[in-house]
């Protein structure tokens, strides 16, 4: 039992690579970097290219949110009952990537059909691409306590995606 406690213990005091640091925080620098534009200019699209009213616009958005509201604690039990070979959170890093970077584009995207399609059309694909942001963006919290056990370096990899975060706003 003793050498189980001292395993963690030597676990605990150690440091990760530079490398994984910069690696945990560039994950940030991409998410923000690109929900932050997509953010910023989907008003402007929705409006002044797809021809949505600035106030169906805005409700599109609302619901958005309110639904990210409801989906992160999805995301967290989803990611809690993972069981793959790869573990709990980097299959999430695989898997969604893809499906994410097509519902973002497809955002962006207005189709030749009535106000009302466009309207379903790009509340859909908007509201899918928060969700597999969302999805993206949770496995990166929760993989933190899994990456050391050292509260100090866990605050130094917080400190790396943080400021990674800031370097993709």
């Amino acid at each position: 039992m003793s050498s189980v406690l001292e395993t963690d213990k030597s676990s605990a005091s150690d440091s990760l690579p530079l490398i994984q640091r910069i690696s945990y925080g560039s994950l940030d620098v991409a998410g923000n970097l690109l929900y932050c534009f997509g953010s910023t200019y989907i008003l402007y699209f929705y409006t002044d290219v797809a021809g949505i009213s600035l106030a169906v616009a805005g409700i599109i958005l609302l619901l958005a949110r309110i639904v990210d509201g409801i989906d992160a604690p999805v995301w967290g039990i989803i990611i809690d009952k993972t069981h793959s070979r790869y573990g709990k959170c980097r299959p999430w890093f695989l898997w969604l990537p893809l499906p994410f970077a097509v519902f973002s584009a497809l955002s962006f995207w207005s189709p030749d059909i009535s106000m009302t399609g466009k309207t379903i059309y790009s509340a859909i694909s908007y509201m899918l691409a928060s969700i597999l942001f969302t999805g993206l963006n949770t496995p990166l919290s929760a993989i933190l306590p899994l990456m050391t056990l050292s509260p100090k370096e866990r605050l130094v990899l917080n400190s790396y995606r943080m400021t990674g975060g800031q370097i993709g706003v």
